[in-house]
Formats: structure tokens, sequence, C-alpha cells
């Protein structure tokens, strides 16, 4: 049992990795909020569960509570973010 329960988590994590094309690091600027709220809310919660309209940001396809869970880190990224001398050197990067 457990060794399934290794081989689905595995899988997911190698899902989750394919899905971002193998990239650890993304240089965002913090006018891309939609973007970056997107990203978190992927992060956290995986793909949407809800379709996406069009013309609507993939971000809106994530619930209230959820897009609230991501703004709440993103602020949180974007108040630490300027303390950092990489920031510093490079201005207006996430």
């Amino acid at each position: 049992m457990s060794e399934d329960w290794k081989s689905q988590a595995r899988k997911l994590l190698n899902s989750y990795y394919q899905s971002y094309e193998g990239l650890q690091w993304a240089e965002l600027s913090f006018t891309e909020r939609k973007l970056i709220l997107a990203k978190v809310c992927y992060g956290a919660f995986g793909p949407p569960q809800q379709a996406i309209k069009e013309n609507e940001h993939l971000v809106e396809a994530y619930t209230e509570k959820q897009r609230e869970f991501a703004q709440k880190i993103v602020s949180h990224i974007e108040k630490v973010s300027f303390r950092n001398p990489f920031f510093l050197k490079k201005k207006n990067l996430f």
C-alpha cells in the first residue's frame, strides 16, 4: 500500500514539474499580478476545477477563497522581496 502512495505522489509531482516545463524559477514583474496569482493558485491547489470562460484569465477559474489565499502569499512575497539584494539590483522583478 505504501508503494502505491509513493508511486502516485511521484507521478503527481512529475506532472506538476512537467506543467512548468521543468522551470524552478521565473522572473515576473509585480505588474503581472494576475499571472502571479494564477501561478500561486496552481502551486497550492493544482489545476482549476472550474472551466475557464472565453476572454477570462486563468486565475478567475479558481474560487474566491483560493484567490484570497494566493493573494496573502503574493503580498508576503512582495513584502520580503524588497529586502532581497537581488531585487535591489534588478528593480521590479518577482
